[in-house]
């Protein structure tokens, strides 16, 4: 059990380059959490980290407080597990993709789905004449361009879980760097086969597609459960990001239900673009009208 504590002014490598790798590991070491020491933290450069597989920023100067806080969120939630039986409850029924190990994924993004859906399709679209635009860059004997083609892929195959795309793309920048003619073909053959799968097999997402194959959740939380998961999840906005998506889990067979939907997709949309005050505001939306019914039946004035 460990963290990796990266502080990202010292370090002379990309901060997704290192992520990457460590995402890339084997069996559980994969998962282990990363956090971020910074001086700054712009909003678009969280959110760039977090799709890259960081869990956690801490900003200078480093207070002791804060700097356990996070430690201790992590060790709780990981996914590495002291006694080896860590589960994904998100995950018991999860939408298969050809080539793409969607647990990982979740894992990396804190079972984030929609966030996970919008860069798998965009890693779909924005792939399309990739293998080509490699295959003209060897023929014109443009190695420098093809390993740099090659290592962007890898980054972002690794980032995501496509883990057949990412070893064949880091084979295929090391013979590019190599200059390895008789290998550069055959290795730039194996990728495109791996391509074309997982490109087939991400056709099936769309903006609306769901994280599980189980249709027609139900709700099983009566309304004073809901009220008080839905004031953990306003506790978590304030102390604990982290764990927001762990409750959103819970709470979604309740709340993407047509009463709710409107205020669900906006706390979620805000959520998203760590708009903490939105989110703030559609959640309690979501809770008045719940907390109306249990003091009416409280009341015995009429019955839900």
């Amino acid at each position: 059990m460990g963290i990796v504590v990266l502080d990202v002014e010292i370090s002379d490598i990309n901060n997704s380059d290192i992520c990457s790798e460590v995402r890339m590991l084997r069996g559980d070491h994969s998962r282990i959490p990363i956090v971020a020491v910074t001086s700054s933290l712009p909003e678009d450069t969280k959110r760039n980290d977090i799709a890259a597989g960081i869990n956690e920023h801490i900003t200078k100067p480093i207070k002791a407080n804060d700097f356990s806080r996070v430690l201790w969120n992590l060790l709780e939630s990981s996914p590495i597990a002291v006694d080896g039986n860590a589960t994904n409850s998100a995950s018991d029924a999860i939408l298969e993709l050809g080539g793409v190990d969607v647990k990982g994924g979740l894992d990396r993004l804190k079972n984030n789905w929609e966030l996970y859906r919008k860069l798998l399709i965009t890693f779909r679209d924005s792939n399309q004449t990739l293998v080509e635009t490699l295959r003209n860059h060897i023929a014109q004997e443009q190695f420098g361009e093809a390993q740099r083609v090659a290592h962007t892929l890898k980054g972002t195959s690794g980032n995501l879980s496509v883990d057949e795309v990412y070893h064949a793309a880091a084979a295929l920048e090391k013979l590019c760097k190599e200059k390895d003619t008789a290998e550069i073909i055959p290795s730039l053959t194996v990728l495109e086969g791996y391509m074309c799968d997982v490109i087939e097999s991400l056709k099936v997402l769309n903006d609306d597609t769901p994280m599980s194959t189980t249709q027609g959740a139900v709700c099983h939380l009566s309304d004073q459960d809901l009220c008080d998961s839905i004031n953990t999840l306003l506790g978590y906005f304030k102390s604990d990001l982290g764990k927001v998506n762990e409750s959103l889990v819970v709470l979604n067979p309740c709340l993407s239900t047509s009463e709710f939907n409107s205020d669900y997709s906006k706390m979620k949309k805000a959520i998203d673009s760590f708009d903490i005050d939105a989110a703030t505001v559609s959640a309690n939306e979501i809770l008045s009208p719940i907390i109306r019914r249990i003091q009416t039946r409280k009341t015995g004035k009429g019955k839900w």
